[in-house]
């Protein structure tokens, strides 16, 4: 990642010198990326990714500042300041509908609604990730359709549903497996996610659930999915930390 982050600094050189503002704000969200998305230096990566976002709104591009948001709230998730992600995840889903960006609509949709979780707001991390999932399926896209089960495994499990978070996984896994989506896997890494609480489920009771999951068809994950009883009232949110 060191390399990346020499590449991208040494590009951010060259636009400044170009004194060119919308290549600059590129070359920033570029390099924030490599600050952010490994967590080796969160304090640089916000320094980095605000200017470029300060930029993209100066200059009126909504296409840049659409990322930018996408890239602050990525930030303060890492940091598990679960608050402000949300808070960046919603304006970036906010303008991607307004800009028609069905792309980060579906990454807004995703990562706010792995935020909502964090913050035990379980009915609007549904319905958020409902939408996405709905979206997805109705496109065929099998990467982010394995990212939205996963989404929905760590809802049931928030929510004390085990098994059904457990069969999910091992839908996701499948469909993973099945359809050599490396972006999942990488994503979910990212995320730390698989970390699943199993409460007084005996790892052979935990498998058996998997492979329960592992045998449904994608219709048939959907439907489990969407199947969730979420309460409506928040439960005890987690204080942010502070990047």
């Amino acid at each position: 990642m060191a390399r990346s982050q020499a590449y991208y600094a040494d590009a951010l050189a060259i636009a400044r010198a170009s004194g060119d503002r919308r290549r600059i704000a590129d070359a920033l969200y570029n390099l924030s990326f490599a600050y952010i998305m490994p967590r080796s230096n969160l304090p640089e990566g916000r320094l980095v990714i605000e200017e470029a976002a300060e930029i993209y709104r100066d200059l009126g591009d909504d296409g840049g500042l659409v990322n930018a948001l996408w890239g602050l709230g990525n930030l303060y998730f890492f940091d598990e300041s679960w608050e402000r992600a949300a808070g960046y995840y919603g304006e970036a889903l906010e303008l991607a509908r307004r800009t028609h960006n069905a792309f980060m609509v579906g990454w807004a949709l995703h990562m706010g609604g792995s935020s909502e979780i964090k913050l035990g707001r379980y009915r609007e991390a549904y319905d958020h990730l409902r939408e996405g999932l709905l979206s997805l399926v109705a496109d065929r896209e099998t990467t982010g359709i394995v990212l939205s089960l996963d989404d929905f495994a760590e809802l049931a499990n928030a929510v004390g549903d085990l098994p059904r978070s457990f069969r999910l996984a091992g839908a996701a896994r499948r469909l993973q497996d099945e359809t050599a989506t490396g972006l999942a896997g990488f994503a979910n890494e990212l995320m730390s996610r698989d970390r699943l609480a199993t409460g007084a489920f005996a790892p052979d009771e935990i498998e058996r659930l998997r492979a329960e999951g592992r045998a449904l068809t994608i219709d048939e994950a959907v439907e489990l999915a969407l199947g969730i009883e979420v309460p409506d009232g928040p439960a005890d949110a987690p204080t942010d930390r502070t990047v």
